[in-house]
């Protein structure tokens, strides 16, 4: 069972037909902070359905972000780790910046739900 994750998720061609790809996020997998978030995913209930819908909000978080999961776990604990409070509001605003750009660009065409779906994934991985 563990090959399913990795199975081809299904894509529409410009016509609507289904056409198969690669799991475009299985390059994330590598990622060590990624493989310590989906850990912890999976001791949650219906984690099967939960992981490969992560995965491929945070393949396109990482790039509308142009940043590896890596660098902006690092980007935010920087902001855990510095004492001097206006440091760790500059290292957490980086990321919130992102993080609301992301979801002001799917409200603004209309994607309600998704803009919650992306909050929630994205608060789970940091």
């Amino acid at each position: 069972m563990g090959n399913d994750m990795l199975k081809d998720w299904r894509k529409r061609s410009k016509r609507g037909y289904f056409v198969s790809t690669s799991s475009e996020y299985k390059l994330l997998l590598k990622d060590e902070s990624v493989e310590k978030w989906i850990s912890n995913l999976k001791k949650k209930a219906g984690w099967r359905t939960t992981v490969p819908s992560f995965l491929r909000t945070l393949y396109k978080f990482t790039e509308y972000s142009s940043k590896s999961p890596n660098e902006l776990i690092a980007i935010a604990s920087t902001a855990k780790k510095l004492d001097q409070p206006e440091e760790l509001t500059s290292a957490t605003s980086v990321i919130t910046e992102l993080v609301q750009g992301f979801i002001n660009e799917l409200l603004s065409s209309g994607k309600r739900e998704r803009a919650r779906h992306v909050r929630t994934c994205l608060k789970s991985f940091f």
